[in-house]
Order: structure tokens, then sequence, then C-alpha cells
């Protein structure tokens, strides 16, 4: 999930940087910034979902409070006239398994060299005291072998070769907008006050990984993982009934992705492409299993009736 937070010139923050792991404990003075570094994913899904002015100006209900009461308040120490972010996260298993799909073949044979981890970064401008505009916005996918300068990467640098750009755009430039390891390339006039990744397509063949990101953002980390919990669930108690064999116990499992044996005489290839054929896509297990067992993920704009859809598929492939 979420795996590195960066703030420039942000409320109490003149420079942030921090590294994300499954489990932190932030201590401080009241005012040193806490709330403000936890709040930072939930700003940006709101700015994505409502827009940049109500996400920062704007109540989210009666009883709840707006961020700041003007915009020259979200700037450190009231000197200057612009803010910025950046955010990483880890892909998941089934999104890095689409993508190296996709890689040249010299970048499949080393895990190194696979996809990683996105960056998103947004650099905004108060304009007229009254007006904030986008600046700068890229959306990069990160391979797992990367150095980080010591002083980090900041906004709109150079970065390595080794980096896929998705979204690149600089102040009064179109979007460039590129599919993900695919050709397709496009170009968007977006108004200053638009941001460029609240209008990427939902379109996961061509945009799997930032798609992915974009719900991430929109929903909620919280929110997603209930809804990922729940629908694991429907596919777990679906696999017992068709009498296949998880390969992780309760307590190691996934809530987003789920392994299996696969049935004693069939091979993933043919189970792969049969199930393709009705629709559905699974993915391969990894190293020394890869010949043993399957996976299943559950993640994007899915529900139950998709999942019971997807279970009847298995079942007609299995039975046949």
């Amino acid at each position: 999930m979420i795996s590195r937070l960066e703030a420039f010139h942000y409320r109490c923050f003149d420079q942030l940087a921090i590294e994300m792991d499954a489990y932190h404990v932030l201590a401080g003075a009241n005012g040193s910034g806490k709330s403000t570094l936890l709040d930072i994913p939930m700003l940006l899904g709101d700015m994505l979902s409502k827009g940049l002015l109500p996400a920062l100006l704007e109540t989210s209900s009666p009883a709840a409070s707006a961020r700041a009461q003007s915009l020259q308040e979200l700037i450190h120490c009231h000197r200057g006239n612009y803010f910025s972010f950046a955010m990483e996260a880890t892909l998941p298993e089934s999104t890095v398994a689409t993508l190296v799909e996709r890689v040249p073949t010299s970048v499949q044979k080393d895990q190194q060299k696979w996809p990683h981890r996105l960056r998103y970064e947004v650099s905004l401008e108060v304009f007229n005291y009254t007006e904030l505009h986008v600046t700068d916005e890229f959306l990069y996918i990160v391979p797992r072998r990367t150095t980080r300068p010591a002083m980090g990467w900041s906004i709109n640098g150079r970065r390595p070769r080794t980096w896929k750009t998705i979204l690149a755009r600089t102040f009064g430039a179109p979007v460039d907008m590129h599919a993900e390891y695919h050709r397709e390339k496009f170009v968007l006039r977006l108004r200053p006050q638009q941001l460029a990744l609240a209008n990427l397509p939902y379109d996961f063949h061509l945009f799997p990984a930032s798609g992915w990101f974009k719900e991430l953002l929109e929903e909620g980390v919280g929110a997603r993982i209930r809804r990922y919990a729940t629908a694991a669930a429907v596919l777990r108690e679906g696999f017992e009934r068709l009498g296949l064999r998880l390969v992780l116990p309760p307590a190691l499992r996934s809530s987003s992705i789920t392994s299996l044996w696969l049935p004693p005489g069939r091979t993933y290839a043919a189970l792969h492409d049969a199930l393709k054929a009705r629709g559905f896509v699974i993915y391969e297990g990894q190293g020394r299993l890869a010949r043993e067992i399957f996976r299943v993920a559950n993640m994007g704009h899915l529900g139950r009736e998709d999942f019971e859809r997807f279970l009847a598929a298995l079942g007609a492939v299995l039975g046949s």
C-alpha cells in the first residue's frame, strides 16, 4: 500500500519525507504535524473526487470542519505561494503480474527491474489569494531496484531511465499521458484547476497500475481493505464448495489475492486459457510453485455478481 509520503512548503512542513511500513508510531507535541501527515492521502483523494478548492476549503459534513479557512493558511509560514506533495504506493502482486507480461523479455528475467511501486507528484500554486492552480503533476511506475538520492527526488526533477512515465505535466503545457507499457500516447488539455490524475480514464487495460492507485486514493485505505476482505471471503467460500485447497492458512492470507493448489491433472496454462475464453483472468504462481498453484485477485470495480459469475465459470471448467 502507501510506502512513502512527502510534503513541501505545506502547513507546518517546510520539507517532509517519511518511509511507511506495516506499522508506525507517531509521537510529538500538539501542533507538530501528526494529523497533517496522516491527512495527506485523504486530502489527495478528496482533491481527485471533489476538486482542489472543495477538498481544502469546504466541510465534508455539518459536524466536520474545513481543512483551512483560506488558501494562505496552507503555505508554510505564510511565505511564498506554492506547496507540493509526493506519494508512493507499492503495487499489489496481481497488478505487477499484469505489467510484467508487457515488459521486454530482458526485464521479465530480472525481478529487480520489475514494476514495484507508483510515485505521484503534484505542485499547487495559490493565485490571486482565491484560486489554486496545478503547476506540475507527474505519475511514474518505479522498478524494485532504484537508488534514492540522499535528499530525495523532490518534484519535477530528472528521473532514472528505468522509470516509466505515465503522466507528465508542467505549468501552461498540455498533459502527456502514456499507456502503461503500451505504445498509446494521449494529450490532454486541462484547465489549471483540474488534476490530470482525476481525468485519467478508468481503463484497466491501458492503465492497470494507475487505475488501482486512483481507486486507492478516492476510496481511502480503510474502506478499501474492508471491501477487499469481503470480496475475498465470497471467493474463498466458493473455492471450498468447488473442493479447491488454499495454499496459505487464514492468518497469512491477503485480502486482495488468493493462492490455490492446482487440482490433480490440471496445468496452469490450460486453466488460464479456459477461463480467459470465458472472460476471466487468473495469475500464475511464482518461483518453485509456478507449476503447482494459481492465484485469483479480487481488486477493481467488481461486485458480488462478478465473483459469482467467476466461480460458476471456474466450476464449469473444472467439471469439463
